[in-house]
């Protein structure tokens, strides 16, 4: 009975060693977040209240971790055990440790895409930043479990050549997403429209993601127009968000040649000015010239791309009435 209770005592202290961890990793990760948010708060930081719950994520499960690499010095097969159980307890911290990082550099990518227009914030780009710390992660666990890196290292720079001769479609869609993210000529959010002899008609919208293979762009419909990356970085394409988002509208208008000039661009003039939703000073020329009939180009801006459907079908609308009178 003695040997049994001695042995149940041998035990209770690393139990509770690893209960109060636990009890400290709350408290602390209610104490640092209730600091962080007071913080965020106090000087109005809205964009850093976003990472709150990335740090306190972390902060139990590392205490838990510490908690039972106290415990087991604490016993007294310790000395046994923790040649095995050390490199498992390094290995979770820095699996922790990557993960939280891997999180908040996603974060801060999604940040700064918000703040500036020039730093890409994609599937793509955030899947590499992950898949970077993850991977720098995976070598440090395989080093202390005493694995040797520069071995496997060579094992796959050789058994890469076949793979990438296997994936070759497959890596040629990754660089040329890599390559359109970077150059930042197309981003997510933009309005474009993809003319090549490919499509049976050209393919326009917004874009709404670029990943590891395709990019995804919605039309106006509703509909999804899926494209792989080679084939979108190789397509003519009308990017109708640079330099700015305004969207130029043009409208031919065909006039009886018996009616005057002066007075034909006087009502085109008149219609454009009474409209709203239009930026800087419309245009109206003559362009050409026929044995009945007299064209003008009629140009003017609206705010963004979708508004040029339904501002050219009420300019037309407008126009037609104010002629037939």
């Amino acid at each position: 009975m003695n040997s049994l209770l001695n042995s149940l005592g041998d035990y209770l202290l690393p139990i509770g060693i690893i209960a109060g961890s636990i009890l400290v990793g709350l408290l602390l990760r209610a104490i640092i977040g209730w600091w962080l948010r007071r913080i965020t708060t106090r000087f109005r930081w809205r964009n850093a209240a976003k990472f709150i719950p990335v740090v306190r994520r972390p902060i139990l499960y590392a205490s838990v971790l510490f908690g039972i690499d106290v415990a087991l010095r604490s016993v007294t097969l310790a000395p046994k055990l923790i040649p095995f159980v050390e490199p498992c307890l390094w290995a979770g911290f820095i699996l922790i440790l990557s993960q939280t990082v891997a999180r908040a550099m996603v974060l801060i990518i999604q940040v700064r895409s918000e703040i500036t227009a020039h730093t890409p914030s994609t599937t793509l780009i955030r899947k590499i930043t992950q898949f970077g710390i993850y991977l720098i992660g995976l070598i440090m666990i395989l080093n202390s479990f005493g694995v040797n890196i520069a071995a496997i290292i060579a094992a796959m720079g050789i058994g890469g050549l076949a793979l990438a001769l296997a994936l070759q479609d497959t890596l040629s869609n990754i660089f040329a997403g890599v390559y359109i993210t970077l150059a930042g000529q197309i981003r997510v959010g933009h309005y474009i429209k993809i003319s090549d002899a490919k499509f049976v008609e050209p393919a326009e919208g917004y874009v709404e993601d670029i990943s590891w293979r395709t990019a995804v762009i919605r039309r106006l419909d509703g509909n999804l127009v899926v494209l792989p990356n080679n084939v979108l970085s190789q397509a003519t394409v009308v990017n109708y968000s640079l330099p700015d988002a305004l969207c130029r509208v043009s409208i031919k208008v065909s006039v009886e040649l018996s009616v005057e000039n002066r007075r034909t661009q006087t009502i085109l003039y008149d219609i454009l000015a009474a409209q709203t939703d239009i930026f800087a000073k419309p245009e109206v020329h003559l362009f050409e010239i026929h044995d009945a009939s007299i064209d003008y180009l009629v140009f003017f801006l609206v705010k963004n791309p979708t508004l040029q459907f339904t501002k050219r079908d009420e300019v037309i609308r407008t126009i037609i009435e104010r002629l037939e009178h």
